[in-house]
């Protein structure tokens, strides 16, 4: 008898380094810079040049906020991570 689980599981990706992929998630990036999502959003955040996309918050529904990092920002922070 096959075991069904009760919850879906989440399965990571594993993110590349594609030269002909304009923009990023914040997944992806934590990926490809080994550290934790949150510590991708303080570092780009405030950052020129990527994407916040926002849906605001209303009485029932809580704000969304998407955030999209251009390949030309991911490789200037990088470089100033590295030093």
């Amino acid at each position: 008898m096959p075991v069904i689980a009760r919850y879906p599981t989440r399965k990571t990706k594993q993110a590349t380094d594609p030269g002909d992929k304009p923009v990023y998630t914040v997944a992806e990036v934590a990926v490809l810079l080994g550290c934790s999502r949150w510590t991708v959003i303080r570092l780009f955040e405030n950052e020129p040049g990527v994407l916040i996309l926002l849906r605001p918050e209303t009485m029932y529904k809580r704000r969304r906020r998407m955030i999209r990092i251009p390949r030309a920002v991911y490789l200037r922070v990088r470089a100033k991570l590295r030093g």
